[in-house]
């Protein structure tokens, strides 16, 4: 090698990184990222192999490219997609794997044997793969370490529950009494009796995935808005408790929000199926947060590969929120014998940090059959058949030739219950998932509860067109019909809950935080707006209890917020809602006064529903579902933000009945097929959309593609 570098300080390597990337580097860590570990490769690497100036720039840039891919959810770098490498390194693609063999932090795992090593790899804890390296290269990708352990545990822990399945189930059905599994089918086939007037064009998609997770100890459920998700697993859970009644299970999801709507939504469908299925009693209605499952603390989780959860079956909603590193410690706090289920829309946004789990769970993309889902292995349909007492063949059209056998713990449902065949957000939603901008103006036209604006003027505009007055008069009327109603209910003395369910069915979204058409700014706007049209009072701080006018100005009667910041201490997570009123002030949880029979002093709090169920235990299940409302000091809250306007990230997880987006006037790349996809079906009765066609169009024809390992691992070799 030639130009071999002598690098006598960190500042003088950071010197040279900096002036050799400059135009490469995107964030301060980055840089600082592959100063350390350029160090670390320098110090570990022997004398007489110093690296030349070629060797090292080309490490030191792999280090930013991943970086910078960690910063936008990715998990890892394809080599072969790294298209610059020779412009900013002077090194082919060609010769890339014999630099990497050269370096001292980076493992290179090998499997060369194909099918054979994959599946020594499937067997094999991870904790048993531990590397000391900081890089790790496998099937062409690049990782950090850490985030390749994540995806290893993930794969180790589905790959073990889809072989113990697939060794057993191949002779469970027949070696398992045969009343048992009659006993199996004929409550399957009495939790999802036939509607006479339902079409039967399609396969009972709910009863299936039920009958599949009975099947299996990992599964996966996904399906858009109103097709019956949590249905579908209330009637699986009472189909599992009549098999084993005294069935351990825990319902979780990523932000307590969530998790309170899996309860709400099982609550509905537990009191209807209670009528029929006496065991129905049995169906938890107790949920957590992933973090509160797990047993979260400052120095880690309590539960893990030591101390797994005490659960036969853990239930998880939302699970396109829930990211690499979270899936891989829920995974490792799992019994060998716990069943996972797994609830979401893979359609829907990956989560904010690291990874696409769900969509790689999901195969995204793949076309089978002519749909966008994987077929069943044919033994498989032959079981489900039996189950769902289906005629021989029935679901022959749905066997996929060569099917994986992470395909048999797919199910997708695929008919909406929720959206008619005149409803706008249905089709809409349809047209924006498909990449059809064509079907996505047409809808505008066709349906009364979805509208289409040009986007918002920037404020103190002058020169307005017609269409930008249309669309500032629509969004301000539909601001204030929307906000008006939770704030004339705390006008008139109505109790918290009512107001926080009224605050409810409104939202405005957006797609970022900076700009006029961003979150700040449009929180500003709606707050000028309410106040000047008198339903905001922000003058007002009687009662505050605040020590300066700096902090009072932040607050006033009416203003909602989101918490960004968790604090297990005070039960409040990330995402969660409070809106600031005048209420009694409490002692112990009582209202002062209230012994005497005289009303208590009232002071500004702010007043959250409870989310998170396991926080409020009770001996009696039905307590559960009652309202209930914390009430805290505005100064008690942790990190939050004004929440008139939420980005569409925030409003994962929640639904509404009236849903508002504003798109800026310029595309960025944020803006997304995912993210139109998701703020339409946050809505249940109406959506509107403020934006311009460019940046429309570019949104729908942008689809979000994060690198990862897992889903070559799970679909696209035989194991």
């Amino acid at each position: 090698m030639t130009n071999v570098l002598n690098i006598e300080s960190p500042k003088n390597l950071k010197s040279w990184l900096k002036s050799t990337f400059e135009k490469s580097l995107g964030q301060a860590i980055d840089l600082e990222l592959a100063t350390g570990l350029c160090l670390n490769e320098i110090a570990l690497t022997v004398k007489e192999k110093a690296h030349d100036e070629a060797s090292l720039k080309l490490y030191a840039y792999l280090v930013i490219k991943l970086s910078q891919a960690l910063s936008r959810g990715e998990v890892c770098i394809e080599l072969s997609h790294v298209y610059d490498l020779s412009q900013k390194t002077g090194v082919f693609n060609k010769d890339l794997e014999s630099y990497l063999q050269c370096y001292a932090t980076v493992h290179t795992l090998s499997l060369a044997d194909g099918a054979e090593s994959l599946k020594q790899l499937s067997e094999t804890n991870p904790y048993d793969l531990v590397v000391n390296y900081p890089l790790v290269v496998m099937q062409g990708r690049l990782y950090f370490s850490r985030y390749w352990f994540y995806q290893q545990q993930v794969f180790y822990s589905i790959s073990t529950r889809l072989h113990s399945v697939s060794d057993q189930t191949q002779v469970q059905i027949q070696t398992e009494t045969e009343a048992k599994t009659k006993e199996l089918s004929n409550t399957l086939q009495t939790l999802f009796v036939q509607d006479a007037k339902k079409e039967t064009a399609q396969p009972d998609w709910q009863m299936i995935a039920a009958a599949n997770a009975c099947l299996n100890r990992f599964s996966v459920i996904t399906g858009g808005p109103g097709t019956g998700k949590t249905t579908t697993v209330t009637r699986l859970l009472a189909a599992l408790i009549s098999q084993q009644p005294n069935l351990r299970i825990a319902l979780a999801a990523p932000t307590g929000k969530a998790a309170a709507r899996l309860v709400e939504s099982i609550l509905a469908a537990k009191a209807k199926l209670a009528q029929t299925f006496p065991l129905a009693a049995k169906i938890p209605v107790t949920s957590f947060t992933l973090h509160r499952l797990l047993g979260w603390r400052p120095d880690g989780f309590s539960y893990n590969h030591k101390k797994t959860l005490p659960y036969d079956l853990v239930i998880v909603d939302e699970a396109s929120m829930v990211d690499l590193p979270m899936m891989a410690q829920l995974m490792e706090a799992l019994a060998t014998n716990t069943r996972l289920i797994l609830l979401g829309d893979k359609d829907q946004l990956a989560s904010v940090e690291a990874g696409s789990v769900l969509g790689d769970l999901c195969d995204s993309g793949v076309m089978v059959n002519g749909y966008h889902a994987h077929g069943l292995q044919g033994e498989r349909a032959k079981q489900l058949e039996a189950l769902c007492g289906m005629e021989q063949g029935y679901l022959n059209d749905y066997i996929e030739t060569n099917a994986p056998l992470m395909a048999n713990s797919l199910t997708q449902l695929r008919v909406s219950h929720r959206f008619t065949h005149d409803s706008g957000i249905g089709k809409l939603a349809a047209a924006v998932n498909a990449g059809q901008f064509s079907q996505v103006q047409q809808s505008f036209t066709q349906y009364d509860d979805i509208h289409c604006y040009t986007n918002l003027a920037a404020p103190f505009s002058k020169d307005l067109t017609i269409q930008t007055r249309e669309a500032e008069f629509a969004w301000q009327q539909q601001v204030i019909n929307g906000y008006s109603q939770y704030l004339q209910a705390i006008e008139q003395g109505e109790s918290p809950y009512q107001v926080l369910q009224l605050f409810n069915k409104f939202q405005l979204l957006c797609a970022l935080r900076q700009g006029s058409s961003g979150l700040q700014a449009l929180n500003d706007r709606v707050q000028s707006l309410l106040q000047n049209r008198g339903l905001l009072n922000i003058d007002n701080h009687q009662g505050s209890g605040f020590n300066n006018s700096s902090e009072q100005s932040r607050w006033y009667v009416g203003r909602p917020v989101m918490i960004s910041r968790n604090d297990y201490e005070l039960n409040l997570f990330n995402g969660d809602i409070g809106i600031a009123m005048m209420v009694e002030s409490k002692v112990g949880g009582i209202a002062e006064g209230m012994a005497d029979g005289k009303k208590g002093k009232k002071e500004l709090r702010v007043c959250f529903a409870t989310e998170d169920t396991s926080a409020n235990s009770s001996a009696d299940p039905s307590a559960h579902a009652q309202p209930n409302v914390r009430q805290l000091l505005p100064t008690r809250l942790p990190s939050h933000e004004t929440a008139f306007a939420m980005t569409v990230h925030k409003s994962q997880g929640s639904e509404f009945a009236d849903v508002a987006l504003v798109l800026p006037d310029n595309h960025s790349p944020v803006i997304s097929r995912e993210l139109i996809y998701t703020a339409i079906t946050r809505g249940k009765k109406s959506f509107s959309l403020y934006s311009n066609d460019e940046v429309l169009a570019a949104g729908v024809n942008s689809q979000i593609e994060r690198a990862s390992g897992l889903r070559d691992l799970l679909f696209k070799s035989v194991i």
